[in-house]
């Protein structure tokens, strides 16, 4: 057996094609994976300064929105006062007769449609506040009904205190 191992074997060479190998390939081939540093930068400039712009604009809205006004009797007297007095609407403006003749009221007419808008809507919230509370009540009454329905005397929805004092209602949420 060990005779079989010493057996001396021929080998033979690797050796290459006919013609030869191809040539090797050692260039980068990598696809293009998009804009550059300073196209990037430059975008970055771009949209920072858009908004930047338009972060001023719309500050100097909120500030200094005009609008130019009729000259009556009673604007010529709120100018001589130095203040709006349409009402109480126009209390936080001031009024400012250019050298044209024309008074503009200058002052910041979003923050004034906002308080307007808030003082508009306060009835209708509180109403449904109103209603809200009434249905909460009414579904207690009845609950309170169902189940005190077996007590002799019991009146649903009247005061448990049997004095004259106020009590204000209780609010369940549940």
């Amino acid at each position: 057996m060990l005779k079989l191992f010493l057996v001396s074997i021929p080998y033979r060479q690797d050796m290459p094609p006919p013609g030869g190998f191809e040539s090797v390939k050692y260039k980068r081939n990598l696809p293009f994976r998009g804009p550059g540093a300073l196209a990037i930068l430059g975008g970055v400039t771009l949209v920072s300064a858009y908004g930047f712009y338009r972060l001023g604009k719309g500050n100097l809205e909120k500030r200094y929105v005009t609008s130019v006004c009729a000259t009556s009797t009673e604007v010529q007297a709120s100018a001589e006062r130095g203040t709006c007095s349409f009402g109480s609407r126009s209390s936080i403006n001031v009024w400012i007769r250019p050298p044209n003749g024309a008074f503009i009221c200058t002052g910041s007419e979003l923050e004034r449609e906002k308080v307007w808008s808030r003082i508009h809507l306060v009835p209708l919230l509180l109403a449904e506040g109103d209603r809200a509370a009434y249905a909460r009540h009414q579904a207690d009454v009845a609950l309170e009904k169902a189940i005190m329905k077996d007590v002799a005397g019991w009146e649903p929805g009247k005061s448990v205190y049997n004095n004259s004092k106020y009590e204000s209602p209780r609010i369940n949420i549940s």
